[in-house]
Order: C-alpha cells, then structure tokens, then sequence
C-alpha cells in the first residue's frame, strides 16, 4: 500500500461544515492547484495547493456555509463558487471570491450541493 506523505497542514482556521474543495479555481490552466474551503465563522478560504499559504480569505457571504462546489453558473466560461448556506440562500461568486452573482432565497437550508459543470 502506498503511503501518503503530508506536504503541508493549515491550522488555527477554524474549519467548518464543508469538505476541501480543489480546483484551478482561476481557470489559467498552469496547473496550480487551490484548495478551497469555508470555516464556521462564514469565511471562504483559497489556499495555495504547492505551498499551503492561504491565498485569500473573504467574508462575502457573511453566514455559515453548509456547502460550496466549483461551477460556471453563468456559462461565461470561468469558474465561480456556488454556495449553499444556513440563511437559507444559494450564493454564486465568481472566482476572485469578491463579488457575488447570485443571490437567491430558498425555503429551508440546502444540504448538499452537486457540481454542473
């Protein structure tokens, strides 16, 4: 069996519900490779997937995330973040995580969310 070695561990970030997402979230095709997560304070989290410095961290959608996966909801071609939280709203933003598409109202809090792309 293979073992795994850990290359780097983020702490002190205080994780939430969600599981890491990983992705070319910036679409330019060099293969850098961002992981991609949300702590229990409603922060979204970019964090370098070489080196695992955090990238970015923004509070764009200020409530608890319950889920988030990479998609192109606006079929421009670029990937964003959908996502789903406890307000109850789905939230698409695009992929510099500072500007929302969407924002829309649902009738109870979503549970898991499933990529479209």
């Amino acid at each position: 069996m293979t073992k795994l070695e850990r290359l780097w561990q983020v702490t002190g970030i205080g994780l939430g519900l969600t599981k890491p997402v990983f992705c070319d979230l910036d679409n330019d095709n060099d293969n850098e490779i961002e992981v991609i997560t949300e702590n229990m304070f409603g922060d979204i989290i970019l964090v370098s997937g070489e080196i695992g410095k955090i990238k970015k961290r923004n509070n764009l959608v200020k409530t608890r995330i319950r889920d988030l996966v990479i998609s192109d909801a606006n079929n421009d071609g670029n990937l964003g973040l959908a996502i789903a939280t406890e307000s109850p709203n789905l939230i698409v933003v695009n992929s510099g995580l500072d500007q929302i598409y969407y924002n829309v109202s649902l009738p109870s809090i979503p549970l898991k969310l499933y990529p479209m792309i």
